[in-house]
């Protein structure tokens, strides 16, 4: 986290399942990664606004890319309608 730590007595997996669907995603098994955080995303891993670079797992690479799409495309539309 950008604050600091946060340890839990859950996977990240249960964790992803208690965040609202579609803001974060889980690009490899130790990462949950806020889509508002994603400045962009090359072939194989996600840039954050930190200049962090996260890893995407092959197999979730299609799956990651269209969340990102519907994520960014969902807060344009917020934007233009002044939200």
């Amino acid at each position: 986290m950008k604050t600091g730590i946060l340890e839990a007595s859950q996977s990240l997996s249960e964790m992803s399942q208690l965040l609202p669907a579609g803001n974060f995603c889980m690009p490899i098994r130790w990462a949950l990664v806020s889509m508002r955080e994603i400045t962009s995303m090359p072939s194989d891993k996600l840039k954050l606004s930190d200049q962090t670079e996260i890893p995407i797992s092959r197999g979730k690479r299609e799956e990651i890319k269209n969340a990102f799409a519907d994520f960014r495309w969902a807060d344009m539309r917020r934007r233009m309608r002044g939200r």
